[in-house]
């Protein structure tokens, strides 16, 4: 079972730029369905990432891309997942997972992992050159 937050964002492909929700064809009266008391952490505060915390290198793909040529979501998902391995996951499950997507990164972008434990909770850091692509955490529980 999962439990997630999400917004919205139109992106004017054309342009490739950000567009007001206002200036789009989208349900004036459209019902959002599932609406939670969760609540976005700031991964930012207090969490410094060292070189010595760098725990993978990934560089883009095509497949790892979307429709609009930007690296997929799941993607970032997928490389701070396979920092860990088999016999980890062997006797852990994910309990929480939070990501948060700060900038795009495309084909061919060479990205470096970063992950930091602290009090239970691996926190991460994806960087492509020196700019921050994303920041996420994730706790486990024993099998």
């Amino acid at each position: 079972r999962f439990h997630f937050i999400t917004e919205m964002v139109p992106v004017d492909f054309e342009k490739r730029k950000i567009k007001r929700i206002s200036d789009v064809c989208f349900p004036k009266d459209a019902e959002v369905n599932g609406a939670s008391d969760l609540e976005f952490s700031n991964l930012k505060v207090g969490i410094v990432f060292e070189e010595s915390d760098k725990v993978a290198e990934v560089v883009v793909s095509y497949v790892d891309t979307d429709v609009s040529k930007h690296n997929n979501n799941v993607s970032y998902i997928r490389y701070i997942l396979n920092t860990f391995d088999e016999k980890f996951y062997g006797k852990s499950r994910i309990n929480e997972l939070e990501i948060h997507y700060e900038k795009e990164s495309h084909e061919g972008d060479a990205l470096s992992i970063y992950r930091k434990l602290i009090d239970g909770k691996y926190y991460f850091c994806i960087k492509n050159g020196q700019e921050e692509t994303n920041r996420a955490y994730v706790t486990f529980i024993d099998r």
